[in-house]
This record gives structure tokens, sequence and C-alpha cells, in this order.
């Protein structure tokens, strides 16, 4: 009875822990995706606690950005809703000039592997943006486009419907780094996913669920 109470408690605790799924949209002020996603309108500062995207629950990440100036982007309508991306979530974004440099870090993660999907998309102009996380190009796009460096906003991303995806990529001292650079062109990130290895804070139900039936095997066994 003991052996199955403890393992009931571990299976309670087990449940409430999954890889994050941590979505953000880089946005203007009033132009929010609904949800669990994470919005973010002041580019330049540290923005604590992002949620995960199926709980909920605050996930101990952050992001600090340095170089963005927020850009207008698109219609809701010009870029349709694909996968895990809200059209919404495409309508702006956080921008770079031409010859700039802009960075996110993204810290708090737990070590471990990690996948991270970067959107740029825009309809005007092509914004040639070299991306990279954590000093590496992307291992793939999600239509299976080859990987262009630099990325066409408008002729990669936004008329294929298209995003760079990086894989396995490990949080070193907890932290990954975004960076985009442009030469001739202004240059820009809609949005980022981030899904991987740290576990979402357990809800204090379980906890308490858990504790009390670690007391009840307490109790049995000085019975």
């Amino acid at each position: 009875m003991i052996k199955q109470t403890i393992a009931l408690v571990g299976l309670t605790l087990s449940l409430s822990a999954n890889a994050i799924d941590v979505r953000i949209d880089f946005t203007n002020p009033g132009y929010a995706t609904g949800g669990n996603w994470n919005v973010i309108t002041d580019l330049n500062l540290t923005n604590s606690d992002l949620i995960d995207y199926g709980s909920g629950l605050a996930t101990g990440v952050s992001v600090t950005g340095s170089g963005w100036t927020n850009f207008n982007g698109d219609e809701t309508s010009a870029w349709a809703t694909t996968d895990w991306i809200e059209s919404s979530a495409v309508e702006k974004g956080a921008g770079v000039f031409s010859g700039s440099f802009g960075s996110f870090t993204f810290a708090g993660l737990d070590s471990g592997s990690y996948q991270i999907e970067v959107v740029s998309a825009r309809s005007c102009c092509s914004y040639l943006n070299t991306i990279r996380i954590d000093g590496d190009i992307a291992d793939r796009t999600y239509n299976g486009a080859p990987v262009t460096t630099p990325f066409d906003a408008r002729d990669d991303g936004l008329l294929l419907n298209n995003w760079l995806i990086w894989d396995n990529v490990n949080a070193d001292l907890g932290s990954i780094t975004l960076d985009l650079s442009t030469t001739s062109t202004l240059g820009m990130v809609n949005a980022v996913r981030i899904t991987g290895a740290s576990v979402v804070p357990v809800p204090a139900a379980a906890w308490l669920f858990g504790s009390a039936l670690v007391g009840l095997v307490g109790f049995k066994r000085k019975k």
C-alpha cells in the first residue's frame, strides 16, 4: 500500500511537469495575440516570467532585447494561420534598420535541448535578414524549402508561409541568444517559439495533493 501511494505521488507530479512551449509575439501596443502568447511591446527591456502556452503557467524564462525598433508589418489576412503561428502574431514585429543589429537573449532555461522557431515575414520590400541562434544559421525551414542566408522576409517568409527552425539547441548556462543583422535592407522578427527541456512549475493543487498523500504514508507507518 505504501509503495502504491508513493507511486501515485510520483505520477501526480510527473503529469504536472511538461516541456515548455513558449510563444512570443513581438508587436506594437494594441496589437496583441490572444491566449497564452507572450506579447512583447517593450523590445529593449527584460520581460520576465514568460508563460507556457499550454498551461498558462509562468516558466521563469525571460527575454531581453537590444537594438530593436517597433515595426509595422502586414495585415492579418496576409499570413494565414499555420501550425502554431496565429496570423495576428505576424502583423507587427521587432525591426532593425539597414546596417543595424538586434538581439534577444532568452534566459532562465533549464539545461537540455530546445527547438527554436523564428518567423520573419514582410510584404513590402525584401527584408534580407541574417538570423542566427547562438551563432548558427537555421537547420531547416517549416515547409522544407532550403535555408537561405540572408532570409528574405517577403520571398522566403511571407509568400511561402514559411519560417526558420533550429533543432537541438543547448541552453549553455541557461540562455539562448537570437541575433539579426542586415546590410542594405531593413530586418524584422515577428514571432518566436521555444519548445523543449524546461519544465513548467507543478501547480499548487498538485503539490498539495502530493503532500497529503505523503502525509498519509507517514500516518500509516506510525500505526
